[in-house]
């Protein structure tokens, strides 16, 4: 019964993701999916996971694909499920993507990761000297060149995070840190929409 019972379930899971992959949206969505899955797989005791988190702040928005908070640090990870050869270097403002032949320009993730530790600096401004790790994962079966801060495969995720041994952070501040950012995240109907309204109207879009 129990090996039927996981069949099903994997069955379930990879069609969610198949289903989710043929659009640009549902690949960052399958992508966000799969780290999901495999943040799911560290100590809970430990690390203190939130996906798909919209902040807002002061009349900003900044919406992050994965926060992992541990007395270890805390993990600002963004997800790119690309496929083909990514170039570029961590402090461009783009990078690039080579898939069949064609080109393609996108804005810098490792940048945008930047912007997400600002944007959680000052919501966490009553904590002094944060250690944050900013973490860029691929998938989609990339081949990276990118210079600069840490990249790495959605499956390389765990054991990235796992390797970091230093305690920098108290269990009590690691609680409410956790449970501040718990607090403060957005829901209910329409704010993804405002989110969207909130780039746009930073960005000139």
């Amino acid at each position: 019964m129990w090996p039927f019972i996981f069949f099903f379930l994997s069955v379930l899971f990879l069609s969610r993701i198949v289903g989710l992959t043929t659009t640009k949206k549902g690949k960052g969505n399958a992508g966000e999916m799969v780290v999901s899955h495999f943040l799911k797989k560290l100590d809970k005791e430990k690390y203190f996971v939130l996906n798909d988190i919209t902040l807002k702040l002061n009349g900003f928005t900044s919406q992050i694909d994965h926060i992992v908070v541990s007395c270890y640090g805390i993990f600002v990870i963004e997800t790119k499920n690309w496929k083909g050869s990514i170039y570029g270097g961590s402090k461009r403002d783009y990078i690039f993507q080579y898939l069949g032949g064609v080109k393609y320009t996108h804005l810098n993730p490792f940048k945008q990761n930047i912007g997400h530790i600002k944007f959680l600096r000052d919501v966490l401004s009553n904590y002094n000297d944060l250690k944050f790790i900013s973490i860029v994962a691929f998938g989609g079966y990339s081949k990276r060149k990118i210079n600069g801060d840490t990249s790495i495969k959605i499956s390389e995720i765990v054991d990235t995070i796992e390797g970091y041994k230093e305690e920098v952070i108290s269990e009590i501040d690691r609680d409410l840190i956790y449970t501040k950012l718990n607090r403060l995240k957005m829901e209910g109907e329409g704010y993804k929409e405002e989110h969207i309204e909130n780039v746009r109207r930073r960005y000139g879009e």
